[in-house]
């Protein structure tokens, strides 16, 4: 009894032991009671992997290594971070964007921007301004913050009503406010809103209109056809520079010649004075004022080719017999045919020995020459009728059919007369092979009158048709015709000639031996088996080419393209190793491989480099700074350089380039179709050097000033001596032992050259290298004789100038400045108006206490 309960009651416990004690440890039921906690975990992860992380690492990736805090500038006593510089930049950018397309959208629904500044170019269908600055700029931020805020000192205003007011002239009324937004959110991918739109069209309006104000009184209309404002005497100056032309002799005095007569200790002040002065100002080669701020370098690693480097491969895989054969080919097929020689150049069919005055080639194709003016035959030429006329048959000369005589009334017997072109005889075309032996017999003597007119009037048509004409081709073919026109008895009826074409032995062999066939109506010049063609040797290259063009372009592309995804695979690669590096440190994750440029192009037969160090001025030296990149142009339509794309400007007062390390370019060379894959493998900002660094320098420049100084005041001695004496030449007042660096008869050249409405400069001085501007006042304001002293351009020489003849005549010069093109170019120089802009923003500057720190910075 006690068993059986005791087994009884360990069932349900033995049961029970098989369920697990506590089931909330089971997995699945973890999942299913924090289902909507752990929903809600993944949600937010996801949310910052696809939204805050990708908006963290661009962030990272525009401010890696600068403090977004630092500040760049001050003025009116605020101060502008980097970071507010930035964003204001990239807003000025999309900015500039969305208006150029909110402007091609107005004018496809038939409006036209009516806003201040606003220029649309109708021929390409392309907007040229949209009424703000179109170049985005990290300095051009600064300079826009800094004069809107003058402006808002000044009282100037824009509140959002006038700025609504604005984008409704800009629209023409043609786009809602709606529609508006809409479209400023798809053109920046929802970066900007209303609010942000108006902060940048409030700042540049603003600065816009205090600049202009200032300028007012030196350049009329908007860009980009600006004009400056010129009073008639500064038009007629300008005038002469372009069209006035000097002779000169010139004699070069060295500024290195003196070096060693300068103080090669300066004071202390003044070297830091000099240092002050060009601490922040680039090197250039062409000014005399000393720079030592040291400009952005990169290395630079790229490699090229052209379809001619695939060309090249391609060809020489081939084999001469496949070339050969695609020779022939391309002859079957009616190629390399050489042109027919011209009828100019044909040699002058020989006259008839019948005493006739003008030749068969005369007749035929000027038959009006031999008429008098009512049609009829000349007097002279009518006494020689008998013997000049043709007719259709046996009927004698002087006579018709009917046996009538025939009068000078009668222009369709009459070879000379004008009508007989248009009613040709009816005799058939010789061939090819018979008219050389018609010819032949017209200086044969023929055995009667009627022989000798038929024999005319066969030469008469077989020229107006152009078959005795096409026979003179060939000198040697022209000879054979003749002797086998002769016969046995070496005299032959032309009209017998004539009727055998309409013969009905088409068995009977053809002259020279040919087909009855070809005979019969040929009137081709030469048939495609007898016009000579160009030899293999002469065209084979062109052939080979053809022959691979298609393939090596096609090659050309996939290499390229293989390459160019290398470059920007390892740049991904490299930021997101750069990217961990900064945040986790080093954590043992292995760098990604570099590809290896020099390598691939060894494997592919292409063109491999490697640039040392170069700045933005010395880049210009090499081939790649030619290329564009093609097809994918700048806001305004233009293309971008690879120095725009690697240095950030093409000028030498560059700002920090933006293009990061390994970052791939495709640019073209637009000349030789070059295309170029590049990245920078290294770089050095730009700087400026504590004074200890660049002491040196700082010296030398101080002595090259004193050496000037002192090589002026020599030449000036010289030009003394010449005083008063207009007779004196500039060789007699140099030394004996100096002659060689005379140089005379230099010229004619003007002070200053146009392109065309595109610009001015200042003129090549032929045997001066960069003569400037001191150079050319000198020669122009002196009168003929007058000896003057002035610097070049980079003031390493100091010159004695002579003018000895100005062209053209005064009074001619008078005369070409009554022509409205010559005094509309004349505008192009100005009128001095730069000098005046750049002392207006110095004053600006000055005012606004405006302090430029990102040269300090840097």
């Amino acid at each position: 009894m006690n068993s059986t309960s005791n087994k009884s009651s360990n069932k349900p416990k033995n049961k029970s032991s098989n369920k697990p004690k506590n089931s909330s440890f089971s997995p699945f039921e973890l999942f299913r009671r924090n289902l909507k906690s752990m929903m809600v975990l993944l949600t937010g992860l996801a949310v910052f992997a696809f939204v805050a992380l990708p908006v963290l690492d661009q962030y990272m990736r525009n401010n890696a290594g600068v403090s977004g805090n630092t500040v760049v500038a001050s003025f009116s006593g605020r101060e502008l971070s980097r970071g507010r510089v930035d964003y204001f930049t990239r807003n000025h950018q999309s900015t500039v964007r969305f208006l150029v397309e909110l402007a091609e959208e107005t004018i496809a629904r038939g409006g036209a921007p009516s806003v201040s500044g606003f220029n649309f170019d109708d021929q390409n269908q392309r907007v040229i301004s949209v009424g703000i600055s179109e170049q985005p700029s990290f300095m051009g931020s600064i300079r826009s913050l800094m004069l809107a805020s003058l402006a808002q000192e000044d009282g100037f205003e824009l509140d959002d009503t006038s700025l609504q007011v604005w984008l409704d002239r800009f629209t023409d009324g043609k786009i809602n406010d709606r529609d508006i937004v809409g479209m400023l959110a798809r053109a920046t991918k929802n970066r900007m809103g209303r609010q942000h739109l108006y902060e940048q069209l409030r700042t540049h309006l603003l600065a816009k209109l205090y600049e202009e104000r200032g300028l007012a009184g030196i350049i009329d209309g908007q860009p980009p056809m600006a004009m400056p404002l010129m009073t008639p005497q500064q038009t007629w100056e300008n005038f002469l520079k372009l069209k006035q032309s000097a002779i000169v002799s010139a004699y070069g005095i060295r500024v290195d010649d003196f070096l060693p007569e300068t103080d090669a200790k300066p004071a202390e002040s003044e070297i830091q004075k000099v240092y002050d002065e060009g601490k922040d100002r680039d090197p250039n080669e062409l000014s005399p004022d000393p720079g030592f701020h040291q400009r952005y370098t990169a290395k630079i690693e790229y490699v090229s080719a052209d379809l001619q480097t695939f060309i090249d491969q391609d060809v020489a895989k081939l084999t001469e017999e496949e070339i050969r054969a695609e020779y022939e080919r391309r002859i079957k097929g009616g190629d390399f045919l050489v042109p027919s020689v011209p009828e100019a150049s044909l040699p002058e069919i020989t006259p008839p020995e019948n005493g006739s005055d003008s030749s068969p080639d005369e007749a035929s194709e000027t038959p009006e020459a031999e008429a008098g003016d009512d049609g009829e035959p000349a007097a002279e030429d009518a006494a020689d009728a008998p013997d000049a006329s043709a007719t259709e048959s046996d009927t004698p000369a002087g006579n018709n059919e009917n046996g009538e005589a025939v009068t000078g009334d009668e222009p369709s017997t009459d070879v000379d007369g004008a009508e007989q072109t248009a009613e040709p005889p009816a005799v058939d075309q010789p061939s090819e092979s018979t008219a050389p032996a018609v010819e032949d017999q017209s200086s044969s003597k023929p055995s009667s009158a009627n022989t000798h007119s038929n024999e005319n009037a066969v030469r008469l048509v077989s020229l107006s048709q152009e078959a005795v004409v096409d026979t003179q081709v060939n000198d040697s073919k022209q000879a054979e015709a003749e002797t086998a026109g002769a016969g046995d008895n070496g005299e032959d009826d032309p009209s017998t000639e004539a009727d055998s074409s309409d013969s009905d032995t088409p068995d009977e062999p053809a002259v020279d031996g040919e087909s009855a066939a070809e005979a019969d109506g040929a009137t081709e010049q030469t048939t495609a088996d007898e016009q000579a063609v160009e030899t293999f040797e002469t065209v084979r290259d062109q052939v080979a080419a053809d022959m691979v063009r298609s393939a090596a372009q096609e090659r050309m592309f996939a290499v390229l393209e293989d390459i160019k995804n290398q470059m920007r695979r390892y740049f991904g690669q490299n930021n997101m190793y750069q990217n961990s590096l900064s945040i986790q440190g080093n954590t043992g994750v292995k760098a990604p491989a570099r590809p290896d440029l020099a390598k691939i192009a060894e494997e592919f037969g292409i063109q491999h480099e490697l640039l040392d160090d170069n700045d933005v001025v010395s880049i210009s030296d090499e081939p790649i700074s030619q290329s564009v990149a093609m097809g994918t142009g700048q806001m305004m339509g233009q293309s971008s350089s690879f120095v725009q794309l690697a240095y950030g400007s093409s000028s030498a007062q560059s700002t920090e380039p933006t293009l990061p390390l390994f970052s791939p370019t495709d640019t073209t060379d637009p000349r030789t179709m070059r295309r170029y894959l590049a990245w920078k493998t290294e770089e050095t900002k730009a700087k400026t050097p504590e004074l200890s660094e660049v002491r040196d320098e700082v010296v030398m420049a101080i002595r090259i000033k004193e050496a000037r100084n002192l090589a002026v005041k020599f030449a000036q001695s010289l030009a003394d001596k010449a005083k008063g004496s207009e007779s004196t030449e500039l060789r007699e007042i140099i030394a004996e032992d100096k002659l060689d660096a005379l140089r005379e008869g230099l010229g004619p050249f003007t002070w200053m050259q146009s392109f065309n409405f595109q610009g001015v400069s200042i003129s090549a001085v032929p045997g001066i290298e960069a003569a400037g501007k001191e150079f050319m006042k000198a020669v122009f304001t002196n009168e003929p004789g007058t000896i003057s002293v002035a610097v070049d351009q980079p003031g390493n020489n100091v010159y004695l100038i002579q003018a000895d003849q100005f062209q053209p005549e005064m009074t001619e010069l008078q005369e070409q400045f009554k022509q409205t093109t010559n005094r509309f170019e004349s505008m192009m120089i100005g009128n001095g108006g730069n000098e005046i802009i750049v002392d207006y923003f110095d004053r600006l500057d000055e005012k606004s206490q405006f302090k430029d720190l990102t040269k300090s910075d840097e």
